[in-house]
């Protein structure tokens, strides 16, 4: 059984949803999110969740349509992620997490044990 692993990243950009497609596609997980929704008392919060056999990766915004997640409405905005969560087989998130550092053109902050930012 493979050694699972956690990781997270504060907010972060990809510039374009070109560049966020392209981290998806060399770690084999699919183009299109999983949107997920919960009603607080300040309006809706969605996650997005990208997922294969060995990986998860969520999102607070939806990069590839400029989607992002709470009722504070942010304008479109493609290549944004905001807060990342990652979560699998170790190797699998180790080259996820190395490969959004080597692709995002700004990352807030990291955490390389867990997913404290979501």
């Amino acid at each position: 059984m493979a050694k699972k692993r956690q990781y997270g990243f504060d907010l972060t950009d990809f510039g374009d949803e070109k560049t966020f497609k392209k981290v998806l596609k060399k770690n084999n997980l699919s183009i299109k999110s999983k949107k997920e929704c919960e009603q607080t008392d300040i309006g809706t919060y969605c996650k997005f969740r990208w997922k294969n056999k060995k990986l998860e990766l969520i999102t607070g915004c939806e990069p590839i349509k400029g989607e992002c997640r709470g009722p504070y409405h942010r304008k479109v905005d493609k290549g944004y992620t905001s807060y990342i969560g990652i979560e699998g087989e170790e190797k699998a998130v180790e080259k996820l997490a190395a490969d959004i550092n080597k692709h995002a053109i700004w990352i807030k902050g990291q955490n390389r044990r867990g997913r404290e930012f979501i």
